[in-house]
C-alpha cells in the first residue's frame, strides 16, 4: 500500500472534499503503478483491479459533484440582461448527488487498508 495514499485516507475529513480529492490522486498513482508493475511480479486477481476502479471512481463521483456545484455558483453570480439567473433547484439536486456520493464512498473508504495490495 502507498504511504501517502493511507496518510491521505487518514486525513480525509467528510466536511472537506478536498481531503477525498487528495486521497484520490494518491490512490490513482498506486493504481496506475500496480497496472503497470502487475506484468512484472505475475499480475494481480481481476478482483483487485476491478475494486481499485470502483475505489477510484467513489472518490471521482464526490470530486465530480464538487466541480458541478463549483460551476452553478459561478453560474449563479452571472447576470443575464441584468438579472440574476436562479439555480437554487439545481444547487440543491447537486448537494443531495454530493451527499449520496460522500456516503457511498465513506461507507468503503476503510476498504484501502484492507484491499488494496500490499508490497
Amino acid at each position: 500500500i502507498s504511504v501517502r495514499a493511507v496518510r491521505a485516507l487518514r486525513n480525509v475529513n467528510a466536511a472537506d472534499a478536498s481531503t477525498i480529492h487528495t486521497l484520490r490522486v494518491s490512490f490513482k498513482k498506486l493504481r496506475y503503478a500496480v497496472e503497470v508493475l502487475a506484468p512484472l511480479i505475475g499480475g494481480f486477481p481481476k478482483a483487485t483491479k476491478q475494486w481499485m476502479g470502483e475505489y477510484q471512481t467513489l472518490m471521482g463521483e464526490v470530486q465530480d459533484c464538487e466541480v458541478m456545484i463549483a460551476g452553478a455558483r459561478r453560474f449563479t453570480a452571472a447576470r443575464v440582461a441584468g438579472r440574476r439567473i436562479p439555480m437554487i433547484a439545481v444547487q440543491e439536486a447537486l448537494a443531495v448527488r454530493k451527499n449520496r456520493a460522500l456516503a457511498a464512498f465513506l461507507l468503503r473508504a476503510g476498504e484501502l487498508e484492507t484491499r488494496c495490495p500490499r508490497g
